[in-house]
């Protein structure tokens, strides 16, 4: 999303720890920290920005993202064996309908109830496919920004 945005969340989400009491990693509480950043923390000030951010850059997101999927940049046809045929990956983007959005489902286990995780989740739609994008961390929430992560439905 670029340098100006991620020093922007790196500073609210280091203020946001330190103002819930966790100015540096400890890993033995990191189950506590990781509370913090559950769906059903709507007071988190660095999830509101980040869920802002992702938002208003969606557009270069799934770009970005449907690059990766689809190899846009390499110079020979690639393809994904799905186990029963065979598909190209490679396509001009601009013939690919794509969206991305939230998607509060993702959000809910199969019982129904709120997930204890800490990430966000959203939906990335392309032509016929369809993707769960989580938006998690690995490690050191402190240090760490968050990765997306791309599963196909």
């Amino acid at each position: 999303m670029g340098k100006e945005t991620d020093v922007l969340l790196t500073e609210i989400k280091k203020k946001y720890l330190c103002s819930q009491g966790f100015s540096k990693f400890d890993k033995n509480i990191r189950d506590k920290v990781n509370v913090l950043f559950y769906p059903k923390n709507k007071a988190n000030s660095y999830i509101n920005k980040l869920k802002q951010e992702i938002e208003k850059n969606k557009q270069k997101i799934s770009k970005f993202l449907i690059e990766k999927l689809y190899c846009s940049n390499v110079n020979y046809d690639m393809y994904e064996f799905d186990g029963e045929k065979l598909s190209r990956l490679s396509k001009p983007l601009n013939t690919l309908k794509i969206s991305f959005d939230e998607y509060l489902p993702y959000y809910y286990d199969t019982n129904g109830k709120l997930r204890k995780a800490a990430k966000l989740f959203y939906r990335l739609l392309c032509n016929d496919k369809k993707y769960t994008v989580e938006v998690r961390w690995k490690g050191n929430i402190h240090n760490a920004s968050p990765q997306f992560q791309i599963h196909e439905e």
